[in-house]
């Protein structure tokens, strides 16, 4: 980054884009006053600039970090308003059509609410990320199978899960940690190499026992046995697809 900002120095665009890939490195890192010094620098760069369809681009992934950032120093209120502009420069720009963008702002709204412990307006910003992937209707209901495999989609189920955790619905975190579970299988379809699969399936490993765990403690308190089945269905669903494929 350092190299290309010397070869950059007349060329802001550039300078942009090698300042939001340096401040994402430094919040990887956990340097976070480091990545926050670079993102408002960026950001300040950007704001004397005439925004564009393209340029606009830039902008909101700057805002989308400076969000992460904030929300990883717990400042939550901070978060939020870097989130906020990048919602709103969707609309201007692209009428909120960066679908994955959105839907990543979205989730991260969500989990800020989950810090908060207001779980409710949590479920209703994980609801508005899957209506940006286009899975719900009018009524938030939405068809099972049309579940794909993505990263974003894994996280808004398992937050969700989450969220319902905590107000007690152990029914419905049971079903939507399983939803989780269910995108990441179909990941897993569009992974050729065996050892891909192998680090995918580990990365999953917490989910699943936490789903085993939610249904054990559903079938411990209703005696139903479909809970139990649930446990094997989950407990199947992990290592045994990926040695099936070795095989």
């Amino acid at each position: 980054i350092r190299l290309g900002t010397k070869k950059t120095n007349t060329n802001t665009v550039s300078l942009v884009l090698l300042d939001n890939t340096l401040a994402d490195i430094y919040n990887d890192k956990n340097e976070l006053d480091r990545a926050e010094q670079v993102i408002k620098r960026n950001i300040i760069r950007q704001q004397k600039l005439k925004a564009n369809f393209e340029t606009a681009y830039w902008l909101l992934s700057s805002y989308i970090t400076a969000g992460d950032i904030q929300q990883k120093k717990q400042k939550f209120a901070n978060a939020q308003n870097s989130y906020n502009h990048a919602l709103a420069i969707n609309d201007q720009y692209y009428k909120g059509n960066r679908l994955r963008e959105k839907a990543y702002t979205l989730i991260q709204l969500g989990k800020i609410k989950l810090a908060q412990k207001d779980p409710i307006k949590a479920i209703d910003f994980f609801n508005q990320a899957l209506t940006a992937f286009g899975l719900t209707d009018s009524i938030l209901l939405f068809n099972k199978e049309r579940i794909f495999g993505d990263n974003r989609l894994i996280d808004i189920f398992y937050q969700k899960s989450i969220a319902y955790n905590q107000i007690g619905q152990d029914k419905l975190a049971l079903d939507n940690i399983r939803l989780s579970l269910l995108s990441a299988d179909r990941i897993r379809f569009e992974l050729a190499d065996v050892k891909t699969k192998q680090r995918f399936q580990s990365a999953t490993k917490d989910m699943a026992e936490k789903a085993v765990g939610i249904a054990f403690q559903l079938l411990e308190k209703t005696k139903q046995h479909q809970y139990a089945v649930i446990i094997l269905d989950i407990i199947e669903q992990t290592p045994a697809p990926t040695l099936l494929d070795d095989i």
